[in-house]
């Protein structure tokens, strides 16, 4: 669990138990001296005034325990971004953001609940009975501690069968449950889709079919539930029954049978708890097993010891390899150029962009910025010298103002006006009343395609960093916009990478790069050259001359 949930949150857990340990031992040291006090005439005022520190205890440890579970939600939820920040953009498949779109969303809340409630019921189960027992060998003699402790062994032994066929059963459960939280996903992602292709109906066939089986998994658990629920039932009540049988067999003093009567039914009192707690734990073990499932993938190594920032922002790939993509490609992109990558759909155009992120690692070769390897600069270094505008850009929910602002959380409204309006959103900021608060709705539902693409390049813009990559800037504006945009983007004064489908040269580019079977050529516009960036023999064209006596760059 350490591995999975952090050393913090194990600290946590530990003091909550050791908080529980404390209260169940009090609360056996009452329930023992109020026995005493029928039996032996021990002064009451005994029993009362732990009675009274038992109450306080309980106080503390409750609320510790709900503060605690706080404190590990939040620990949780850290961990997740920070190891999810650092995966590799391939890690994030279909099944990967659905199990951690439902680890965010109801997963952690589930074990933030294990120091809240889970761990009073585990100590107070497992404690509460030999205490209790010690107790009751003390005050009445130990015959009747011995048959009660046989007697809570056969109710244990029955409890943990019934706990076993729960968890059998309900790890099924968990099975259909994941599938519908990944069908429900899939549904939300690409509801357009399915409605186009199959109609109303047919779009929820597979999320029906989902919940379906989830429900018939969730009637399988019931159906064990009933007579495991009816053997923990027997189970409970099978100590009290067999101690009285006991005393009257015994023949013991009306005080005394009082006093194993409420001693019994303080050792049996955690039985009710245990008797749900199989289904608890399956469900708290999964949760960890699936939370340590992200939490625990290999990341992207950071460096040991990373190498200071350089100030050039050049970029070079040498020789990056990464399946099934790219093969063997090379490109310089010297600083202040504007270089534009063109290639049919899954020519690796994107590919490319996330290994100049470094979201991937290539197979072979290497990338570096300013002659430095990416993988030798730390995450928030390398990352500080690029904006990006992804081809499909995410809004969260709020407004434009705040999906702006991540791009520089400390920009004032001017900033946010001047960059909204380079990204060409001043019709729409203006024509509303509420301007740059106006609502994006979840994922930007509220505006169209086009706005929901130039807020991102707003925030972009807003970065101002000195390596800009552009994915598909303009795929979703009217030409008029794209006009605008086109212009802003060629205006700036940084190092630009940007991947087209449409004309390369209204982006007046330096050289351009076709990718196509994996691997890589470059023209410069207007030259007529055009052939492999490398090649055994191969002579310079005039625009490769043109550059390299210009910025002193070697394009190999």
């Amino acid at each position: 669990m350490k591995s999975a949930l952090g050393t913090s949150a194990v600290r946590r857990v530990r003091a909550v138990a050791l908080a529980w340990t404390g209260v169940t031992a009090l609360e056996a040291a009452a329930a023992t001296l109020l026995a005493s006090t029928l039996v032996r005439g021990t002064p009451l005022v005994w029993a009362v005034g732990t009675a009274l520190l038992v109450l306080g205890a309980t106080v503390l440890a409750s609320r510790g325990g709900y503060l605690a579970g706080a404190a590990v939600a939040t620990d949780l939820y850290r961990r997740l971004g920070h190891a999810l920040i650092r995966l590799p953009f391939g890690r994030f498949s279909h099944d990967h953001r659905a199990r951690a779109n439902r680890i965010a969303g109801e997963g952690v809340l589930r074990l933030m609940g294990i120091p809240a409630h889970l761990v009073e019921l585990v100590v107070r189960g497992t404690l509460t009975p030999p205490l209790v027992v010690l107790g009751l060998g003390i005050v009445v003699g130990w015959t009747p501690a011995a048959a009660l402790l046989g007697l809570l062994a056969v109710s244990g032994t029955a409890q943990t069968l019934a706990q076993r066929a729960l968890a059998r059963t309900d790890a099924r459960r968990q099975a259909a449950r994941t599938s519908s939280a990944e069908a429900l996903l899939e549904f939300s992602e690409h509801q357009e889709l399915y409605r186009s292709v199959t109609g109303t109906t047919g779009a929820v066939r597979r999320l029906t079919d989902a919940w379906n089986h989830e429900h018939a998994a969730l009637r399988r658990l019931n159906d064990v539930s009933a007579p495991a629920t009816f053997v923990s039932a027997l189970a409970t009540a099978l100590p009290t029954v067999g101690m009285l049988a006991l005393c009257v067999t015994l023949g013991t003093t009306p005080h005394e049978a009082f006093a194993v009567l409420l001693l019994t039914l303080r050792a049996t009192a955690p039985l009710d708890g245990l008797a749900l707690l199989g289904v608890t734990l399956s469900d708290t073990r999964a949760g960890i097993d699936q939370y340590a499932s992200l939490v625990t993938a290999p990341p992207l190594p950071e460096p040991p010891h990373p190498r200071p920032l350089p100030e050039d922002t050049g970029l070079h790939i040498d020789r990056v390899t990464l399946a099934p993509a790219l093969h063997e490609v090379s490109l310089t992109v010297p600083a202040g150029s504007t270089t534009v990558i063109t290639g049919p759909t899954g020519s690796g155009k994107s590919t490319l962009l996330h290994l100049l992120l470094r979201g991937d690692d290539p197979d072979n070769g290497r990338i570096t910025l300013g002659g430095t390897d990416l993988r030798d600069l730390s995450s928030a270094d390398r990352l500080s010298r690029f904006a990006v505008l992804p081809q499909d850009p995410t809004l969260f929910d709020g407004t434009i103002a705040d999906n702006i602002r991540v791009g520089d959380p400390h920009a004032d409204t001017g900033a946010l006006r001047d960059a909204a309006l380079r990204a060409g959103l001043g019709d729409l900021i203006d024509a509303h009343p509420d301007g740059l608060d106006l609502r994006t709705g979840a994922r930007g539902t509220a505006l169209s395609g086009g706005e929901a693409q130039r807020v991102a390049l707003a925030r972009a813009l807003l970065r101002n960093a000195p390596v800009l990559l552009l994915d598909e800037p303009t795929s979703a504006l009217d030409p008029a916009t794209d006009a605008l945009v086109t212009a802003t983007v060629n205006g700036l004064d940084c190092t630009r990478v940007i991947v087209t489908h449409r004309d390369p040269a209204r982006w007046r580019p330096d050289q351009i790069v076709r990718l196509a079977d994996g691997a890589a050529t470059v023209s410069g516009p207007g030259t007529g050259f055009s052939g492999p960036l490398d090649g055994p023999g191969r002579q310079a064209g005039p625009w490769e001359a043109a550059v390299r006596e210009r910025r002193g760059d070697a394009l190999r």
